[in-house]
C-alpha cells in the first residue's frame, strides 16, 4: 500500500477543489491511500478546515500553535526544555486526532531558543536570530557553507542522537521522523553520511538535498542514493526546485514545485531510487499541488 499526503496548504481553502481531484486521480491506482500532512507553517484555520475532512493525516512538527522551534542538537537546559516542552504538546495533538507519523527539523549549530516560525513571524525573522557569519559560505548570506567536518557539529551530531533515541522512548506509540534540512543560518542535518549516523528513521526532503548537494559541492544523485542506502528514510518530501548553477547562491530558494516545471533535477530518475528502496511513503510537499503531480508520482511506482 502507497500512501501519498498533499501538504495542507494545497489542501484547504480556495485549493480544496484541487484536492478534491488528487483523490479522483489517486482513486484510480489499487492500493494508494492518500492523506494530508499538516505543515508547520500551517495558520489555525488550515488546521481546522484539515481536521474537518476525516482523512488520513500526518504532521510536519511542530504546528504553528507551539511557540517554540526545535533544537535537539544542544546541551543548554532551556534550549532543550523548550524542544521537549514543544514535541510533548505535538504528541498531545497527535494523539488527539489519530496521528501517528510527524517529521520535524532539529539540528541547529546554536543554542538560543527561537520562536516557531509562522502567523506574525517570518521564516528569516525567526532564525535570524542565529546567524553566524563563521557557518555561512560567505560570511553574509543566510546559507550555509559545508562545516560538517568541525569539532563542534561533530560534538552536536552526537548530542542529537542521543537525544532521539530519548525520543523514541519518550513516544512509543509515535513516530517523530527527522528531516534533511534546508542549509541556512547554521541547520545541520544537511548531508547523507551524517543523516545516516543517527540511526533514526529520517523524512528525506529531496529539494533539501538538490540545494544542500550544491552548496556542499556534493553530486546530487550520489547523495540522493546514499540517503536511500542508509535504510533509515521512512517517509519522502517529493517536490522539484527550479535552481540550477546558472542562478546566482544568494538567489536560491527551495523548491515545493510542480514536477511539469523546468528543472534539472532528473526526477523520474529519482522516483525509480525510492522505489527500488522499498518506499511507500510519499509527501507532494507542492505549493499549488495538482491531480497531474499525484499521476505523475503514481505512474511511476505503480
Amino acid at each position: 500500500m502507497y500512501r501519498f499526503d498533499i501538504t495542507s496548504s494545497a489542501a484547504t481553502g480556495s485549493k480544496r477543489g484541487e484536492f478534491e481531484r488528487c483523490r479522483e486521480e489517486a482513486a484510480k491506482y489499487r492500493g494508494l491511500e492518500i492523506g494530508i500532512q499538516i505543515h508547520n507553517s500551517a495558520p489555525e484555520s488550515e488546521i481546522e478546515e484539515v481536521l474537518s475532512l476525516e482523512v488520513p493525516l500526518s504532521l510536519h512538527a511542530p504546528v504553528s500553535t507551539a511557540k517554540w522551534a526545535l533544537n535537539l542538537a544542544s546541551e543548554n537546559p532551556e534550549t532543550l526544555d523548550s524542544a521537549w516542552n514543544t514535541l510533548d504538546k505535538c504528541a498531545v495533538f497527535m494523539r488527539s486526532h489519530g496521528i501517528k507519523k510527524a517529521v520535524f527539523h532539529g539540528f541547529l549549530m546554536n543554542d538560543t531558543v527561537v520562536r516557531n516560525f509562522g502567523k506574525d513571524i517570518s521564516y528569516d525573522q525567526s532564525f535570524g536570530r542565529l546567524f553566524r557569519p563563521e557557518l555561512s559560505f560567505d560570511g553574509q548570506s543566510r546559507f550555509n557553507r559545508d562545516f560538517t567536518g568541525t569539532e563542534e557539529f561533530l560534538h552536536r551530531r552526537e548530542l542529537l542522537k542521543n537525544n532521539l533515541a530519548e525520543l523514541s522512548g519518550r513516544y512509543p506509540d509515535l513516530e517523530f521522523m527527522i528531516e534533511n534540512d534546508f542549509p541556512t543560518y547554521g541547520s545541520g542535518n544537511m548531508l547523507a553520511a551524517d543523516a545516516n549516523y543517527l540511526e533514526h528513521t529520517l523524512c528525506f526532503d529531496v529539494g533539501h538535498c538538490w540545494i544542500s548537494s550544491y552548496f556542499m559541492g556534493r553530486d546530487f544523485f550520489t547523495e540522493a542514493e546514499a540517503f536511500f542506502a542508509g535504510k533509515h528514510v521512512g517517509m519522502m518530501h517529493i517536490h522539484a526546485s527550479p535552481y540550477t548553477a546558472a542562478v546566482p547562491k544568494n538567489e536560491w530558494n527551495d523548491g515545493h514545485q510542480s514536477f511539469d516545471i523546468p528543472n534539472q533535477m532528473n526526477m523520474p530518475r529519482i522516483i525509480s531510487m525510492a522505489k527500488n528502496s522499498g518506499l511507500k511513503y510519499f509527501v507532494l510537499e507542492i505549493v499549488n499541488c495538482k491531480a497531474q503531480d499525484v499521476e505523475y508520482l503514481a505512474s511511476r511506482l505503480f
